[in-house]
């Protein structure tokens, strides 16, 4: 019976999911959001305000769009890398364990 180390690829991938999951639900509700402030600036009709509005809403749909990116990018590399780390770790715990 040899000594062995398990890295759990599952748990890594599980949480990119979930991550990705959750984003998906931030921009379901930035679409409600943008929905709301299209309906609020069509009932001002380009009154007093509108321009605060379509301001507020511009700045509310990048953040959220800047925000998005971010989030999957940081979640394709994770598991992008994940076999990587996997792999590394394999190899030190090897070598630690031929030294004992």
């Amino acid at each position: 019976m040899g000594d062995q180390v398990r890295v759990d690829r599952g748990a890594i991938q599980n949480h990119t999911d979930a991550t990705l999951g959750n984003k998906g639900s931030l921009r379901g509700l930035n679409d409600d959001t943008d929905r709301r402030q299209a309906h609020i600036q069509n009932t001002l009709e380009n009154g007093v305000g509108s321009e605060q509005v379509q301001g507020q809403r511009t700045g509310a749909k990048r953040h959220a769009d800047d925000i998005d990116a971010g989030v999957q990018r940081t979640a394709q590399r994770t598991s992008e890398n994940a076999d990587q780390f996997i792999q590394g770790v394999r190899n030190a715990a090897e070598r630690s364990l031929r030294q004992i």
